[in-house]
């Protein structure tokens, strides 16, 4: 009997310690149901950053669209440190924090903005250096799981808004090319309300879902199997 606590216990341990190393994300190799990345030409990113600090508070949102019914557990984007003239350490092992929220979507096409708030959490996300963009920004890649998913109703319209709240003077950078079908870019400056971002664009982000039969959702199920299966041979 003391054996198959010890047992039990350790799995539980092990369990703890891989759920503790899923805050560092790496690169998350996901399905993506929803893409907008940045680009690049002859090895320069396109684009420009657009400040989304907490702090200030100034937030930038974008939208996408459901098109699968699966839960997103994680989102990638890309950003840059406004001016900054030296390239910050990435590593795997190197995290910044970020909030993300998702929101409902309100209003008309193209000018759409975030309704009412759905779902707000903090993350950390791994931090990568991926380039410099047009104004000599070094723009990094940014991984993160979601501590908490987030359910969505198929082809349905949603808002995501990402700032980090250091006061680092953190931008959001843009994403290649626009999403005509959807909408533009939001910002809320200072909490006074969301508004249509000027100039128009999109944001360079990804919206990710589990491997069916992976992740940390299966790894605690399996968890729960083996705590079942040792109560059971009690």
């Amino acid at each position: 009997m003391k054996a198959k606590r010890l047992t039990i216990v350790a799995a539980t341990m092990g369990l703890a310690n891989l759920l503790q190393t899923v805050a560092w994300a790496d690169f998350i190799s996901w399905p993506v149901k929803w893409s907008q990345p940045v680009g690049s030409t002859s090895g320069i990113i396109i684009g420009s950053d657009r400040v989304s600090d907490g702090t200030i508070p100034w937030i930038m949102a974008d939208d996408f669209l459901c098109n699968d019914p699966a839960p997103v557990k994680a989102v990638r984007w890309w950003g840059s440190y406004i001016g900054e003239t030296t390239q910050r350490p990435g590593s795997t092992n190197f995290t910044v924090a970020f909030d993300i929220s998702f929101y409902s979507s309100a209003g008309a096409h193209p000018n759409s903005k975030p309704g009412a708030l759905l779902l707000p959490e903090t993350v950390l996300a791994q931090e990568v250096f991926v380039g410099r963009d047009q104004s000599g920004d070094y723009v990094y890649r940014y991984d993160a799981y979601l501590p908490v998913p987030f359910p969505q109703l198929t082809n349905t319209e949603y808002f995501v808004s990402i700032s980090q709240p250091s006061g680092e003077n953190w931008g959001w950078h843009d994403a290649a090319g626009d999403h005509p079908a959807l909408d533009w870019a939001a910002f809320n400056p200072y909490g006074s309300g969301w508004f249509t971002f000027q100039p128009k664009t999109d944001l360079a982000f990804e919206i990710m879902i589990p491997e069916p039969g992976a992740g940390v959702l299966g790894l605690l199920g399996g968890g729960l199997l083996l705590a079942m299966a040792w109560r059971r041979r009690k």
